[in-house]
């Protein structure tokens, strides 16, 4: 009987072998994978098994494009050999970002100050490693905060999604992870964003035998970053920090939580100022009553409720014809009386709940 790690050793062969122009051998791989496959059928879980199949055979028809001179660039292995992320430079810094500044704080502090001044860290027996948890509400920044990190840091910025790792076929997961990982090292200076990491990162157990696979494969990956040696920082955040699974919770994986809020009040005037002050306005705009009366509110309720305000002008320019419209005070409190909060305090209660915990 075959294993996973057998499987996956011929499917990299396989993928090897394509993409080195041998398509004989690599359609005899292939072949293999898929009867390999079908052969773990009785080790997966019930669930996994229209996963398998559709793996099996979608293996098989590789092989068969293979062997009948077919374009390569159809075969789900191309796909596979061609994931590889690419990374962005994001030009948002700290002072573009509203309020935070306790997070903002803690970051400097933890992050960016060992990076930055490596030998002053050292001289005193501190070095910079492990990466960084990102939690909170939802909406309240957390990815404006991780490109920062990377702004300030100057490093490639590789930002993923659950979506961009998880596949229906069979293995696939975990050989994007480690595509991933090796295309942040060859970077040099790079950090790894998981956006919604508890779709990753979940706690192992819970009747899903591909994320238990996917889980050690993460952290697998996520070790070795101890001393930054390799210039990769990993970025995770989370609105349920709760859900994870607690290994990701050690040195040096995700060594230090930054906990982000709601925005407060001074955060909220900064915002609401720099979304109107780009707009056509009229008369006076009481912006501080703006800033007391959205409490509650996260960064993208605010930014809802300046384009709720923004309708009232342009619908007044539409009916009377008249494009010379002006913002007014009038208007912003308009929308202020039906503007409510997305997150309730039940919302907050379980992630406030692990910050009090864990800070």
């Amino acid at each position: 009987m075959y294993n996973e790690q057998e499987y996956l050793k011929i499917l990299n062969q396989a993928m090897a072998a394509e993409a080195n122009q041998r398509p004989t051998a690599a359609a005899q791989g292939y072949r293999a994978a898929s009867r390999m496959l079908l052969e773990l059928m009785d080790t997966c879980a019930s669930a996994e098994r229209d996963a398998v199949i559709s793996s099996a055979e979608r293996l098989a028809q590789i092989a068969e494009k293979l062997e009948s001179g077919g374009d390569r660039a159809h075969s789900n292995a191309g796909e596979r050999a061609m994931f590889a992320p690419v990374p962005e430079r994001p030009g948002v810094r700290f002072e573009d970002i509203a309020g935070l500044e306790d997070a903002k704080a803690t970051i400097l502090r933890e992050i960016i100050h060992p990076m930055k001044y490596p030998e002053l860290y050292a001289r005193f027996g501190q070095q910079a490693g492990g990466g960084i948890l990102l939690y909170g509400p939802p909406g309240t920044g957390k990815t404006m905060l991780a490109k920062a990190i990377a702004a300030e840091t100057d490093a490639d910025f590789f930002s993923i999604r659950c979506s961009d790792i998880v596949s229906k076929y069979f293995g696939e997961a975990e050989q994007r992870v480690r595509a991933l990982f090796d295309a942040a090292r060859a970077s040099g200076n790079a950090i790894v964003f998981f956006d919604e990491f508890d779709a990753l990162g979940a706690r192992r157990g819970r009747d899903s035998s591909a994320m238990d696979r996917l889980v050690p494969e993460l952290l697998t990956q996520m070790d070795g970053f101890e001393s930054n040696a390799g210039r990769v920082t990993v970025i995770a955040s989370t609105n349920a920090p709760q859900a994870l699974d607690t290994a990701f919770l050690r040195h040096p994986r995700l060594s230090h939580y930054v906990f982000v809020d709601l925005p407060d009040r001074a955060a909220r005037l900064y915002l609401i100022q720099r979304l109107i002050g780009k707009m056509p306005t009229k008369g006076k705009i009481d912006f501080a009553a703006a800033a007391e009366k959205t409490e509650g509110f996260n960064c993208a309720d605010i930014v809802r409720l300046i384009n709720d305000v923004t309708r009232i002008p342009i619908q007044r320019g539409i009916e009377s014809g008249n494009p010379e419209q002006f913002l007014t005070n009038d208007d912003l409190r308009e929308a202020l009386a039906h503007a409510r909060p997305s997150l309730t305090q039940d919302d907050l209660k379980e992630v406030r709940k692990w910050s009090k915990r864990y800070s």
